[in-house]
């Protein structure tokens, strides 16, 4: 399965890819700013990602929303876990999406909503 965030689509990442180097296809990001991501898999037996695991991204940003995250894999659900409206200053937190159920090689699209001093987008 591949990652797309914003405009910008990760290698492929497979299953059997280490924790490490899932992270690593995810750091090529240039253009998207959403900052360093940490991958951690709170359902993997060890440090591989296999059929079913979860993995969680770690958006290491300030910045406020992120783009929205698409996975290629029909099976993949994703869900936002801490987002701009759930702080009380926002920028001051980090942002996280939890991927789960990763099987196959389809598309999945993912918008997220925000709401700021701003306005909503």
């Amino acid at each position: 399965f591949s990652i797309t965030i914003g405009a910008e689509t990760s290698s492929v990442i497979h299953l059997g890819d280490s924790i490490m180097k899932v992270e690593e296809k995810l750091n090529t990001f240039g253009n998207i700013g959403v900052g360093k991501i940490s991958v951690t898999c709170p359902s993997c037996a060890g440090d591989t990602i296999s059929s079913g695991d979860t993995i969680l991204l770690h958006f290491m940003s300030h910045r406020g929303d992120i783009p929205p995250v698409d996975v290629s894999d029909p099976g993949a659900i994703v869900n936002e876990v801490i987002g701009g409206n759930s702080q009380f200053v926002v920028g001051r937190s980090s942002y996280s999406t939890i991927i789960s159920g990763l099987t196959s090689v389809k598309d999945w699209y993912v918008r997220i909503f925000a709401y700021n001093g701003i306005g909503g987008g």
